[in-house]
């Protein structure tokens, strides 16, 4: 018999395998809801995956690719969306793609999870938000994401409609001629910032913080477009002058 030390590192090398990431992968395919008999299994199914990939991230590259081709994240949100799916496992999903995002080297990994629809997607979802460790979670996501953006990244969660004319505001005149430009359409959306504003006067002072860090992080991004958003956004006045008033 071999002494239980062998046996140990022999489970973690099949644990670290193409193969189970590919079992992995086909429990999540199988389970079409989640329930009460299975959310135990889907939750720590859901934190293996995080742990392969960020190990593959710096070992292997091959399982980076299989959550690409197999369309992972896809899967993360057909689970998060189904409105029956228990908080357990709505956090789980959260805190998951939040690892990956921080975890992942900068490069092509986090570039294509970006790029993603399904995070906007998951940005704009409407959670139930009286679970306070789903709005931690949350909230912890929209930070992550906010810390990884640059010039390039941030024009995945900016969409515009180019339809809808407006002038560039008046009040900001010191906007480069660039940001000027992009200010005369007006844009169509900016989840990341708008949800993050909703949560700007929450009754949580952990959750202001970190809202306010969002916030500012986003301000910050080296871009045009950014800049003509944030000199439109009639919320972010909004709040801020309640915000001033309720200091003052």
């Amino acid at each position: 018999m071999k002494p239980w030390y062998q046996q140990l590192f022999k489970r973690d090398a099949d644990k670290y395998t193409l193969a189970h990431l590919s079992a992995l992968h086909q429990q999540l395919v199988k389970t079409t809801a989640v329930t009460e008999r299975n959310k135990a299994s889907v939750v720590e199914t859901l934190r293996t995956i995080a742990e392969l990939i960020i190990w593959g991230d710096k070992h292997d590259a091959a399982f980076f690719d299989f959550f690409l081709e197999k369309q992972v994240l896809a899967i993360f949100w057909r689970l998060l969306a189904q409105e029956q799916t228990c908080v357990s496992v709505k956090v789980q999903l959260l805190q998951t793609i939040s690892i990956l995002i921080q975890n992942i080297e900068a490069g092509p990994s986090v570039y294509f999870i970006l790029s993603n629809n399904h995070i906007n997607e998951l940005i704009a979802h409407k959670f139930d938000f009286s679970h306070e460790e789903l709005l931690a979670h949350y909230v912890s996501l929209l930070k992550a994401i906010a810390l990884r953006l640059d010039a390039h990244t941030v024009q995945f969660f900016i969409g515009e409609a180019p339809t809808r004319a407006a002038a560039a505001p008046t009040a900001l005149p010191a906007l480069p001629a660039a940001a000027a430009a992009a200010a005369s359409s007006s844009s169509s959306r900016f989840a990341l910032f708008e949800e993050a504003l909703k949560l700007w006067s929450h009754e949580e002072r952990m959750v202001r913080t970190a809202v306010r860090t969002i916030v500012l992080t986003v301000v910050r991004v080296p871009d045009a477009s950014v800049r003509a958003f944030v000199a439109s956004s009639e919320p972010l006045n909004a709040v801020v002058i309640d915000a001033l008033r309720s200091d003052f």
